[in-house]
């Protein structure tokens, strides 16, 4: 370490209140630290740590595209997620802090491939009779007077 350089370390620490004397001690401390490579090991863990908690993170990402991707397909009937699922380019998939995903163009998707998505069914009104249109026939009308209902 350069002398300029344990200058500026110097004032640094004594800017924060520390007196000069102590600042010296604690740079003392440091230099003795480093060059027994009581850092290096830390900063070798610590950055293990980083990139194992980055790969984590890319994972959960791609996970929550994934789930909110197929949610998306599964809302528009979608037959086959799976196979939906391998047509999307899920590097242009984004979800959004409350879960709105942007980058899949689903009508888009209907269009193209539309045997892999259900058709609407027409929702239907009733009991699922026919009505018949057929009168009362004169027997029925004759018995009904017998009974005195008409």
């Amino acid at each position: 370490m350069t002398e300029e350089r344990m200058t500026k370390i110097i004032d640094g620490i004594t800017e924060i209140g520390i007196d000069e004397d102590k600042a010296v001690e604690i740079l003392g401390v440091f230099i003795e630290e480093l060059e027994k490579g009581g850092f290096d090991t830390d900063y070798e863990n610590i950055k293990n740590e980083k990139e194992q908690i980055k790969l984590e993170n890319e994972k959960l990402v791609e996970k929550i595209k994934k789930i909110a991707v197929e949610g998306v397909m599964r809302s528009k009937n979608c037959r086959n997620v799976k196979a939906l699922s391998a047509l999307v380019d899920m590097d242009n998939v984004h979800v959004d802090d409350e879960g709105n995903v942007s980058g899949i163009d689903i009508e888009k998707l209907m269009e193209e491939y539309p045997y892999l998505f259900e058709k609407e069914k027409s929702k239907r009104y009733g009991n699922g009779f026919k009505k018949s249109g057929k009168s009362e026939s004169s027997v029925e009308k004759n018995f009904k007077k017998g009974l005195f209902r008409v």
